[in-house]
C-alpha cells in the first residue's frame, strides 16, 4: 500500500491517498485523523465494520481488514515528540563543545576580565609585571636569559673598546704613567716586600732551603733544610721519626747550632709533630709532640699517664676505649669521655682540669707543684656537689605530677582524637639515627607518615656508628619540617639499679633532650630493652610498675606518658591514656604480608597498632630490608588513603578514641563555607559548579595564619598533620605545594586525572613561636581547586 498523489496535493485537498492494491478503489486518508468510517461498496474485497479513523489494508492471506494508521504504515516511523532539551547532539557536536572553555574557566576569566575606560585597560587592572616601572625593568634586565645576552654584549662589544681607549689615554700621558709609578714606590709595603725577596734570594743562593729526598739516618742529627721522605719504605730507614710515615721534615736554627728544632709532617694526615733541642747538648731533642691542623683535635694517646702532661694544651679523650687506658684519670669519669685543658707554668704550678662532656655534667680539677711536684687528688669545682636527686616521689607525689603532665599531654593535642571505630596506627623507631635519615625518613616522605624517634642524648651514645654523624640540627628539622616526634629512651640505654642513676638516665635525660629540641615537648618515655633495668620496673609490663618501683615513679612524675611491654598487641581506643602498652616488631619481618596481616588484625578489630622498628638492622642478615618497608609504609598510606584506617603519631595512638570521629582543627573556615572568609586568598576564587570549594589558576598561595600565642598556645609543642582536598578540573594535570611553617610537601596530580586528592604535611607547633603559616600554592599545569585545609592533631 503507498501513497499515490503528491504533499502539495495532500495538503490541497486535506487527504493522502493510499492505492490497497488489486484494483480496489483508493482511500482517502484524511490529514486531520477525521475518518468517515463508511462502508465500502458491498462485495467480497470490503470486510464488515470499520470504526471512524480506520481504514482497510490487505493481509498476507490475500483478504482485506480495517486497519488504524500509524507512523511505520505511512513511512514516518522516526519522528517523536522529544523536547528540545532532551534531544541528543551529534558527536561532532560534542566534540566542537569540548574545544569551549568551562563554566569554572569562565567564571574565573569574568572575575580577572578589565574594565575599559574610554576604551583603554585602567593602570590599577593590568597585571603587575606587565607596567614599565624600575623594579621591572631591572627584573627583565636581570633575568635568566636577558642579563647574560646584556653581560655577553658589554663583554665582546663595549668592555674591550673601553679598555683600548683608556690604554691609549695613558700611554700617551706620561704624566699619568709617572704619577702611578711614584704612588707603587710610595708604598711601604713594595720595601718589605722587596727586602724579603733580597733575603729569600741569598738563601736560595746558599742552599740553606734546598729540598732533599730523605732515604736514611737520624733526623736529629741533619743540619737545617727541608727533607722529603718520600714513602714508607724510605722512612723505615730513618731513625727517630714519630711515625713511619712518608712526610715532610724540616730542621731549622744555625748551622751548627745546639739551638735548633725539627717538624715533621706526615702526607696526607691533619696533624704534625714538633721537637725541639735541649739547648745544651747537640743532637739531644725532648719529645715528639703532635699538634692538630687547624678543624682538628688534639687526641690523647692511649695509656698516657696525666702524671706527666705539663705543657700548656687542650686534649680530647674521645670514647670510653680510650678513657680505660689512661692512668690518673679521674675517679669521677670512671671511663667516661671528656676534654683534658693542661695549663702550665702559672705561678711554677702544673693546673689539670677536666670537663664532662653530655654523659657527665662536672667539671674537676687537680694542681701540682712544677715540674717534680706531687698531684693534689682530683677535686669536683663544678657544681661544688654532686646533685642530689633527693627522695624518690612518693605514690601521692608522682600520681599529682603524673596528672598535670598528663593534662598538657592531652591539651596541646585539643583533647581525645576520634578515630570513629576504625583502626589507627603508629610508627616508632628507636635510635639508629644514620639508617632512619638514609633509609626510613625518604619512605615516610614519599607516603606523608608521622612517626616517632627514641633518642639518647648522651654523647656516648650519639657517638656510636649508627647515630655518628647525624646532627642535633637534623633531629630538629625531623620534627620541623616532617612530623618525627621526639621521645625520651633513657641518657645511655643502660640499666640503672641507685637513685641517682635513675635520676641520670630518666630525668637529665629529658631535660638535655629538651635542651638540644628546644621547639618540642619533651613528653613521653620509651623503656630502652636492657636486661635487668631499673630496679624491677624495666619490663612496664604489670599494673604498678609504675608505682611500686621507684624508677617507674620516676618516670610517672617527669613524663607525661610512658610506653613498655605490657597489654599485647592490640590497644584498645579507650578515650583515656593506658601506660605501659607494647608494640608490634619489624626488625625480623622479611615478608612485607606478614606485618600488613598484622595491621589487618588490627582493622578487623578497630585497635590501636603501634609498629616498632630498629633502624640499625635495616639489611642486616635475617633482618627485615628497605624493600619490606616500602611495602608496609606503602600498604599503610593507601589504606589510610582509601578511608580505612588512621595514621598517628606514638603520641596521638595514646590518644585513640574509637567511640567518635571529632578531631581538634586548628584553622578558621577550613572547608569555605560559604567563601574564604579568614584566608588570605588573593588569587584564588569561589566555584561556581562547586560552592565549598575556591580555585586558582595562578601560583599565588592561599594561606592562614594560626595564632599559638595567646589565641591557641596550648597546641605549642605537639605534632600537627595539615590535611588539602584538592583536584584539578582540567586534563593537564597540575603541581603544587602544602606547607605547615617550613614543613612544605611537594604534590603532582597527573594528567587526566580529576578525582579528589588528600594532600598531607606534618610538623611540629614549635614551643618558641606565638604563630605559624598554613598555606597551599599551585606551582605548574592547569587549574587546581581546594575543597578544605584542615590543621589536626595527630
Amino acid at each position: 500500500m503507498k501513497r499515490t498523489n503528491t504533499v502539495s496535493n495532500a495538503l490541497n485537498t486535506g487527504n493522502a491517498m493510499l492505492d490497497p492494491g488489486d484494483g480496489l478503489p483508493l482511500i482517502p486518508i484524511p490529514l486531520d485523523g477525521q475518518f468517515p468510517g463508511r462502508p465500502g461498496p458491498a462485495g467480497p474485497g470490503v470486510p464488515e465494520g470499520g470504526t471512524a479513523g480506520q481504514y482497510i489494508e490487505k493481509t498476507s492471506d490475500g483478504s482485506t481488514q480495517w486497519a488504524t494508521p500509524s507512523k511505520s504504515k505511512v513511512g514516518l516511523s522516526n519522528v517523536d515528540n522529544t523536547s528540545d532539551a532532551n534531544k541528543p547532539i551529534s558527536n561532532a557536536t560534542r566534540d566542537a563543545l569540548d574545544t569551549k572553555p568551562s563554566q569554572i574557566e569562565f567564571d574565573f576569566a569574568l572575575q580577572s576580565k578589565a574594565d575599559l575606560s574610554d576604551g583603554k585597560v585602567p593602570v590599577s587592572q593590568l597585571p603587575t609585571d606587565a607596567l614599565v616601572t624600575d623594579a621591572n625593568v631591572a627584573a627583565v634586565v636581570d633575568g635568566a636569559q636577558t642579563g647574560p645576552a646584556i653581560d655577553a654584549r658589554i663583554n665582546t662589544q663595549v668592555t674591550p673598546v673601553v679598555e683600548q681607549i683608556t690604554a691609549d689615554y695613558i700611554a700617551g700621558d706620561q704624566a699619568v704613567i709617572d704619577a702611578a709609578a711614584a704612588a707603587v714606590d710610595a708604598n711601604p709595603k713594595i720595601a718589605t716586600l722587596e727586602a724579603k725577596n733580597a733575603t729569600q734570594d741569598t738563601l736560595i743562593a746558599s742552599g740553606a732551603y734546598q729540598g732533599a729526598r730523605l732515604t736514611s739516618g737520624d733526623l736529629f742529627t741533619l743540619p737545617p733544610k727541608t727533607y722529603s721522605i718520600h714513602n714508607n719504605a724510605d722512612a723505615a730507614n730513618v731513625s727517630n721519626l714519630p711515625e713511619v710515615r712518608g712526610g715532610a721534615v724540616t730542621v731549622t736554627g744555625g748551622v751548627g747550632s745546639v739551638m735548633r728544632s725539627i717538624t715533621f709532617e706526615p702526607y696526607g694526615r691533619g696533624y704534625y709533630f714538633r721537637t725541639v733541642n735541649s739547648g745544651t747538648t747537640d743532637g739531644v731533642f725532648g719529645a715528639w709532640e703532635r699538634w692538630d691542623r687547624p678543624g682538628g683535635v688534639n687526641l690523647l694517646p692511649n695509656a698516657t699517664d696525666l702524671n706527666t702532661l705539663h705543657d700548656d694544651k687542650h686534649w680530647i679523650i674521645s670514647n670510653a676505649a680510650n678513657a680505660g687506658t689512661l692512668i690518673n684519670w679521674p675517679p669521677q669519669f670512671e671511663n667516661w669521655p671528656g676534654h683534658l685543658e693542661v695549663l702550665g707554668s702559672t705561678n711554677q704550678q702544673t693546673v689539670q682540669r677536666v670537663t664532662g662532656t653530655a654523659s657527665r655534667h662536672i667539671i674537676v680539677q687537680r694542681v701540682s707543684t712544677f715540674p717534680t711536684g706531687s698531684w693534689t687528688a682530683w677535686e669536683q669545682v663544678w657544681p661544688a656537689t654532686i646533685p642530689d636527686p633527693g627522695p624518690s616521689p612518693t605514690v601521692t607525689e608522682n600520681a599529682f605530677a603524673s596528672e598535670q603532665l598528663k593534662q598538657w599531654f592531652i591539651r596541646r593535642r585539643g583533647g581525645f582524637i576520634g578515630t570513629g571505630g576504625k583502626a589507627a596506627v603508629a610508627l616508632r623507631f628507636d635510635h639508629g639515627a644514620v639508617n632512619f635519615r638514609d633509609i626510613v625518613l625518604p619512605l615516610l616522605r614519599k607516603y606523608s607518615l608521622p612517626a616517632g624517634l627514641a633518642i639518647n642524648p648522651g654523647q656516648a651514645r650519639l657517638d656510636l656508628a649508627e647515630n655518628a654523624g647525624v646532627t642535633w640540627a637534623e633531629y630538629n628539622a625531623w620534627a620541623a619540617q616532617d612530623g618525627v616526634e621526639p621521645w625520651n629512651h633513657g641518657m645511655t640505654h643502660t640499666g640503672a639499679s641507685t637513685t641517682a642513676e635513675f635520676d641520670y638516665e630518666i630525668r637529665q635525660s629529658r631535660d638535655l633532650l629538651a635542651q638540644m629540641m628546644p621547639d618540642c615537648a619533651i613528653e613521653g618515655w620509651l623503656m630502652p630493652g636492657v636486661t635487668g633495668a631499673y630496679g624491677g620496673a624495666g619490663a612496664s609490663n604489670e599494673v604498678d610498675s609504675f608505682f611500686a618501683y621507684e624508677a617507674g615513679r620516676l618516670i610517672k612524675a617527669t613524663h607525661a606518658v610512658a610506653s613498655g611491654q605490657g597489654g599485647g598487641l592490640m590497644r584498645p581506643q579507650a578515650g583515656h591514656i593506658i601506660d605501659g602498652q607494647t608494640h608490634y616488631g619489624l626488625d625480623s619481618v622479611t615478608d612485607a604480608q606478614v606485618a600488613i596481616g598484622t595491621i589487618q588484625q588490627a582493622q578487623s578489630l578497630g585497635a590501636a597498632l603501634q609498629v616498632f622498628l630498629h633502624p640499625s638492622l635495616i639489611g642486616a642478615d635475617g633482618r627485615t630490608n628497605a624493600a619490606v618497608l616500602d611495602e608496609v609504609f606503602g600498604f599503610i598510606a593507601a589504606e589510610r588513603d582509601a578511608g580505612r584506617l588512621i595514621v598517628l603519631t606514638p603520641s596521638g595512638l595514646l590518644l585513640a578514641d574509637a567511640s567518635h570521629s571529632r578531631r581538634s582543627n586548628l584553622l578558621v573556615n577550613p572547608e569555605f563555607e560559604p567563601d574564604a572568609t579568614g584566608w588570605d586568598s588573593t588569587g584564588w576564587a569561589q566555584s561556581g559548579s562547586n560552592p565549598t570549594a575556591v580555585f586558582t589558576n595562578g601560583t599565588t598561595e592561599i594561606t592562614q595564619t594560626i595564632s599559638v600565642g595567646a589565641s591557641q598556645g596550648w597546641a605549642r609543642g605537639a605534632m600537627r598533620e595539615i590535611r588539602a582536598k584538592v583536584k584539578t578540573t582540567t586534563t593537564e594535570g597540575v603541581t603544587g605545594t602544602l606547607r605547615l611553617g617550613t614543613a612544605t610537601r611537594d604534590f603532582t596530580i597527573p594528567a587526566g586525572d580529576t578525582d579528589w586528592h588528600e594532600i598531607r604535611v606534618q610538623g611540629v607547633i614549635p614551643l618558641t613561636t606565638s604563630a605559624i603559616t598554613v598555606g597551599l600554592k599551585r606551582t605548574g599545569g592547569g587549574l587546581i581547586m581546594a575543597e578544605s585545609i584542615h590543621a589536626e592533631a595527630v
